[in-house]
């Protein structure tokens, strides 16, 4: 194709996306309308002066936190959320770029807590068709040493996840592995066949597949959410007179997931609003947009989730500031911590963090003076 022909198909898939955001606007705009009796140039200033203030939200943005709402949220309030383009950028002030692939690729990431002593989960095996190895685990170079693997050399239950992987991408939680009929039951009681299964790693990135231990949850948050991990994901900022905790969120894995990844609510995880001091569970949300939903129990299982305390809580966070002073070129992380059966496991490190779940979690903009101060103070 001539380089006439690429421009034109990326202006057109530009043009595409831009119609679809539209629609979706406008739509919104008719159910904002609808519910709460605002009218069109009303959500149209807001989203202007929302759009050049400091979150720089985007229009799908005031829909998807409710900001139409005026009964919960006065315009500053409402200016405390922030977009994915002050993100972006907060994320690129803050987060040397070759440190973020330090963090990004979870084999140098284990390598790193493993040589500190920090609890993270134990590899059983490496899969990469370019080769690629792990202190002494099995490297798996094609798919029939992987097949080897799973059907005579590896403990269950695993987890298998992208080496680069994101939101739960390509990650599947296996049970067990029957001999006779050669397929495998995962946690969400599917089954599926050695071929589907090695296809699905097989078919992972340039950086490969991790084979890893199945993190069973801490009692207590099994008996509340079912055998699925949960984690807390915790934000630190890396100052110069050491790591400091300013926000947290627990993710609520419910129905037939197989992590806790919330996923804009798509997939029906919770989000839980957690006191920092205490781990105090003092809110529980779901969906978003005009579907955000507060609960009180658990939809599977009937528990309380209000007012519990999470396990481990000082353990989790002394842990978390520990780990932070290994990655100095990162000041902005955003750490998620196994509730497990064998204490609290470091799960994985963001370095470009999604603050909307926060946000959805604790029905308030996060950009308050706290942040404020952060990034500014780092800047200067």
């Amino acid at each position: 194709m001539s380089d006439i022909g690429c421009r034109l198909k990326v202006i057109y898939w530009k043009i595409r996306s831009l119609l679809q955001i539209f629609q979706v606007c406008i739509y919104a705009a008719n159910m904002a309308k609808e519910i709460s009796g605002k009218g069109y140039t009303a959500q149209l200033y807001e989203i202007l002066v929302l759009r050049f203030s400091c979150g720089k939200l985007d229009p799908d943005e005031y829909y998807y936190y409710g900001l139409h709402d005026d009964e919960r949220y006065s315009l500053s309030d409402k200016k405390r959320f922030i977009g994915q383009k002050a993100i972006s950028r907060i994320n690129d002030l803050l987060n040397h770029r070759e440190w973020r692939g330090v963090a990004n690729d979870k084999l140098i990431f284990y390598s790193i807590m493993q040589g500190a002593g920090l609890p993270s989960p134990e590899i059983y095996a490496v899969y990469r068709p370019m080769s690629r190895f792990f202190s002494a685990v099995p490297s798996l170079t094609n798919t029939d040493s992987l097949k080897v693997f799973l059907r005579n050399q590896i403990r269950y239950p695993f987890f298998a996840k992208l080496v680069e992987g994101a939101f739960g991408t390509g990650a599947v939680a296996v049970k067990a592995y029957d001999k006779t009929t050669d397929q495998f039951t995962l946690f969400n009681e599917d089954r599926m066949s050695i071929e589907e299964l090695v296809r699905t790693i097989d078919s992972g990135s340039a950086t490969g597949y991790l084979l890893q231990e199945y993190l069973m949850p801490h009692p207590d948050i099994k008996k509340i959410c079912g055998e699925c991990l949960s984690t807390v994901r915790f934000n630190i900022f890396l100052t110069a007179e050491g790591p400091s905790l300013f926000h947290c969120f627990w993710k609520i894995p419910t129905g037939r997931n197989m992590t806790d990844n919330f996923s804009s609510g798509k997939t029906g995880n919770l989000l839980g609003c957690v006191n920092l001091e205490t781990g105090l569970v003092e809110g529980v949300t779901g969906g978003s947009g005009f579907e955000i939903t507060e609960y009180h129990d658990h939809p599977d299982t009937g528990e309380p989730l209000l007012g519990i305390t999470l396990p481990y809580w000082e353990e989790m966070k002394s842990l978390c500031l520990k780990a932070a002073t290994m990655l100095p070129g990162l000041r902005l992380q955003h750490w998620d911590v196994a509730i497990s059966e064998r204490g609290p496991v470091l799960v994985e490190v963001n370095s470009f963090g999604v603050f909307s779940c926060h946000q959805i979690a604790y029905r308030k903009g996060i950009y308050d003076d706290l942040l404020q101060h952060y990034v500014y103070s780092d800047r200067n």
